[in-house]
């Protein structure tokens, strides 16, 4: 692959994340939950409560962001703190009741428009996408620990 083609494959990849970004602000506008709180809702009915350090990981973005957009999320009542067994001081986040039904919500007004993103998609071309996501996460996730490509 030539130069300009990485070149083109990195600026399509961030402008489909820009587009996912902006079809999610879109969709959720008239229901309070931006594309990050949106994120951290689906996070923590994926894998449940977690710590504000663990959903900064897993998002690959500062802990400062996830603590602005946790306490909206608090304020809501959509999330909860929770004692933290292993860490007093840092509280594990979860799901409320309202929280959950606020999932549902966020799925049911996606359920359209991924049935049609998935309808032209070929199950073959997912896999091979979602493979070379997966190895470029792996890759850039080893870069940002270490600061530099593995030889």
């Amino acid at each position: 692959m030539s130069n300009t083609n990485h070149t083109d494959f990195l600026a399509n990849l961030t402008r489909t994340y820009h587009l996912l970004d902006a079809v999610s602000e879109q969709l959720h506008a008239g229901h309070g939950f931006s594309a990050g709180a949106r994120a951290i809702l689906l996070l923590l009915d994926r894998k449940g409560p977690m710590t504000m350090s663990e959903i900064a990981r897993d998002r690959a973005v500062s802990r400062q962001l996830i603590q602005r957009l946790a306490s909206a999320l608090l304020d809501k009542g959509v999330i909860e703190a929770m004692p933290n067994v292993a860490h007093r001081k840092s509280a594990k986040l979860g799901l409320t009741p309202q929280g959950r039904s606020a999932v549902e919500g966020i799925l049911l007004r996606e359920s359209g428009i991924v049935a049609a993103v998935m309808e032209s998609i070929e199950e073959i071309e997912l896999q091979q996408t979602h493979a070379v996501l997966t190895k470029l996460n792996a890759l850039l996730a080893q870069i940002r620990k270490v600061g530099s490509v593995k030889e």
